[in-house]
């Protein structure tokens, strides 16, 4: 009976001295408050009193590791690494705003289509669709070219820049009538843009080749 009592007391002397240790080193590790650390702690202790939370701690210390890094290349290492982790949806609203903010510095159409390919329903999307927009037009109004303002209708349908590409579009129309100079180019320009701004001098310029063509007609005729 007194040897039982003595293995039970040595066995909780036991209990307490490994407790004692593995709370002291679980403060160890704390004071580190690094990722080796908390490891190190894990594997002298893998039963400890305190697993789950070093756990979560080498989480927390992963993630603030990737945050200072600032660049979505580090965000998506966390992601990677936690995807159920407990800053998910702070390291998702990171990865957009670096994302953006990567973007912004490149400023370039291709940039913002990439960022609004993952983040099209984000809080930054609306900024990044109006500059990939003005981005476009530039481009589109420096060439001056019929298909690239047709695509770029179709890229942003009644955009901001609607009226003037629209008009841009007319007076390319105009011109190339006007150069042609004749019935035929005049009143296919007259069937695309009816309320054309030039409607008044391209129907006076159709009255003069229409006399024209007629006194031509009836030179040849008398002849």
């Amino acid at each position: 009976m007194k040897t039982t009592l003595i293995t039970t007391a040595a066995m909780a002397f036991l209990v307490l001295l490994t407790s004692c240790s593995d709370f002291q080193a679980f403060q160890d590790a704390s004071e580190k408050n690094t990722i080796v650390a908390y490891k190190e702690y894990l594997d002298e202790y893998p039963d400890g009193d305190h697993v789950d939370e070093a756990y979560e701690l080498v989480e927390d210390v992963y993630f603030e590791k990737c945050k200072e890094e600032t660049t979505p290349e580090a965000v998506d290492r966390y992601l990677k690494e936690y995807p159920k982790g407990r800053h998910v949806k702070k390291a998702r609203r990171l990865r957009c705003k670096l994302a953006y903010e990567a973007a912004v510095k490149v400023d370039t159409a291709q940039a913002y289509r990439e960022f609004l390919k993952d983040f099209r329903h984000s809080g930054q999307a609306e900024n990044a669709s109006a500059r990939l927009e003005d981005l476009r037009f530039r481009e589109t109004a420096r060439a001056n070219d019929e298909t690239m303002y047709r695509a770029f209708l179709q890229e942003f349908p009644g955009g901001t820049f609607d009226v003037e590409v629209r008009a841009a579009l007319e007076n390319l129309a105009y011109f190339e009538a006007a150069q042609a100079d004749n019935i035929v180019a005049y009143e296919s320009f007259l069937s695309k843009h009816p309320s054309s701004r030039y409607s008044a001098s391209v129907k006076a310029r159709l009255q003069v080749l229409d006399v024209q063509l007629r006194d031509r007609n009836a030179t040849q005729g008398a002849n």
